[in-house]
């Protein structure tokens, strides 16, 4: 328990400084996509969007950058979208 007092003090430390730990979503339009959560991902059109939107199923690799206007879609196993964010 004593190890993981400090870790989570410093992870939170870390989210306060940088700023990413409030994320505005409606910089990437995650709030205006946020009735799609429950649906099946294939309900989302990216269209034009398409390099500013990554669908992230359970277990996917994705990059580490952190990009603002970047819409990300985290699915379930079944392809059911599960929650929108930006970065």
């Amino acid at each position: 328990m004593r190890s993981i007092i400090p870790a989570f003090i410093m992870l939170s430390a870390c989210t306060a400084e940088d700023g990413l730990g409030e994320q505005d979503e409606s910089t990437c339009g995650a709030a205006g996509y946020a009735g799609l959560v429950g649906q099946p991902v294939d309900a989302v059109e990216t269209g034009p969007l398409a390099e500013a939107v990554r669908i992230l199923p359970p277990g996917a690799a994705m990059t580490t950058d952190y990009r603002l206007e970047r819409l990300n879609i985290d699915t379930d196993d079944e392809g059911v979208i599960t929650r929108l964010w930006c970065g």
